[in-house]
């Protein structure tokens, strides 16, 4: 066996490789034997059908599966060890004859695969940027100091249900008025923030409800129907959540933890800024202003980051030279793609090799700066996610272990999983990119610059005109 290039250079490689009988026939010779010692066909006792009739019946399939199995195998090895960098996936070099694995003995493969091209024209000191920063009004500084009252405060026993309580207890499937034989039940382990029920009817049913006591209601409907939600109250997969449509459930509220607000204090001060760093409310703020101001400096960076992959799209990719026959001729075989027109694929290709350049060009950032995402990383990334998504309706102190279990939940996604992931490899980018680049900076109010970052749509502009 022989395995090289025919052809390669900064952007393609065209590797040949050669197999002769006695590369395979070992490994054909096995497979046979494998399926003699299992086979089962009438007149024989297993194990005990002749060689050459398993032959005759398999052979030829055994070979084809042995023979395509060691090309791909060290096709694999062969660019593991050359280090190539690869786009997308190999393929069998167009226009050349097809080998007839059943016929031939010694065989001649060429395959063709595009390569990502060194990239040496990156951001410097040459290149420059507007960096946008925020100031905080005494509104926000208000509402922060608000928040923060909040997020001191703690979680109390209390006796009746308010919506934004978290309510804990046993849930069962009902039969009518009494819990369903062999039916959905979760004893002690079910919660319920009644602030996150869609349906006012069956919200309502919580809110005023005291310790002790018994609701009934339908998952279903106070969830509008939505799977990840009931699956997750219920414990069960989301496959389940279609047949509870019409079905009673009873939830006897066992605990209700209701969070209270924290005084404004010494004790408060300390909690939040650090033992005798803050002593009044005027120290406070100021302290919120810095916190604030600093901060937004994730936003500041989310524009930046925007702002330098446009730049790099305008002005550093037309100098990429990547083998776009090659990338073509695998994309459209990919069973994504296989179904779209001809027309509809040299409309979007081009896009699509555009975009490829710029993430090409940030992944050579990545590695100038030597990025990596640890698991933990994502885990944290995740978690804050989770705590804004709750903050969004009101409930700012959540319990730990409610924020770990949606966190763990929403990382079941593997695409969810590398969203997050790629975003943060971005973050770290930007980072130490600002050290390099030429920044300009610009101040600007809070209410500018969230202006800037969430435009407000031409087309609704011109409705509230």
């Amino acid at each position: 066996m022989n395995i090289s290039f025919v052809e390669k250079n900064d952007n393609f490689a065209r590797i040949e490789l050669k197999l002769t009988k006695q590369d395979y026939q070992e490994a054909v010779e096995k497979g046979l034997k494998k399926i003699r010692r299992n086979a089962s066909i009438p007149g024989f006792r297993k194990g005990a059908v002749p060689a050459g009739m398993v032959k005759k019946m398999y052979g030829d399939s055994v070979k084809i599966e042995e023979v395509q199995n060691l090309v791909s195998e060290k096709l694999y090895n062969f660019i593991v060890e050359e280090k190539l960098k690869t786009i997308g996936q190999t393929i069998a070099t167009p226009g050349t004859e097809t080998v007839d694995i059943v016929k031939a003995e010694d065989m001649t493969f060429t395959f063709d695969q595009a390569l990502i091209p060194e990239i040496t024209d990156i951001l410097g000191k040459g290149d420059h940027f507007t960096y946008y920063k925020a100031t905080a009004s005494e509104q926000m500084i208000e509402d922060s100091l608000q928040q923060s009252l909040e997020n001191a405060g703690e979680r109390v026993e209390a006796d009746v249900v308010s919506a934004e309580d978290v309510v804990r207890g046993s849930i069962a499937e009902l039969d009518g008025d009494l819990p369903k034989e062999g039916g959905i039940r979760r004893e002690n382990g079910a919660f319920i923030l009644p602030a996150y029920i869609k349906n006012e009817e069956e919200r309502a049913k919580f809110v005023g409800a005291p310790r002790n006591s018994v609701v009934i209601f339908s998952p279903f409907k106070a969830y509008e129907g939505q799977e990840s939600e009931i699956a997750s109250l219920l414990g069960i997969e989301k496959n389940q959540v279609a047949a509870l449509e019409g079905v009673d459930f009873s939830f006897e509220i066992n605990t209700i933890n209701h969070h209270q607000k924290a005084e404004m204090n010494q004790e408060f001060f300390d909690k939040v800024f650090g033992e005798g760093e803050v002593k009044s409310e005027t120290e406070a703020r100021a302290k919120i202003k810095e916190f604030l101001e600093t901060r937004t400096e994730a936003d500041s960076n989310f524009k930046l980051l925007s702002d330098v992959k446009e730049y790099i799209r305008a002005n550093k990719i037309a100098n990429i030279n990547l083998h776009e026959d090659t990338i073509k001729a695998w994309w459209t075989s990919t069973d994504a793609v296989k179904e779209q027109s001809e027309e509809q694929i040299n409309e979007i290709f081009p896009r699509l090799i555009e975009d490829l350049k710029v993430d090409l060009y940030m992944e050579a950032l990545v590695e100038k700066y030597e990025v990596k995402v640890e698991a933990h990383e994502v885990e944290e990334f995740a978690k804050e996610m989770t705590r804004m998504q709750f903050r969004q309706y009101g409930m700012s102190n959540m319990p730990e272990d409610l924020i770990d279990q949606y966190t763990k939940n929403m990382l079941k996604d593997a695409n969810t999983y590398t969203r997050i992931r790629e975003s943060i490899k971005e973050q770290k980018v930007v980072v130490k990119l600002k050290d390099d680049v030429t920044l300009d900076e610009q101040t600007m109010t809070f209410e500018e610059f969230n202006s800037m970052l969430n435009p407000i749509p031409e087309a609704e502009t011109e409705a509230a005109e």
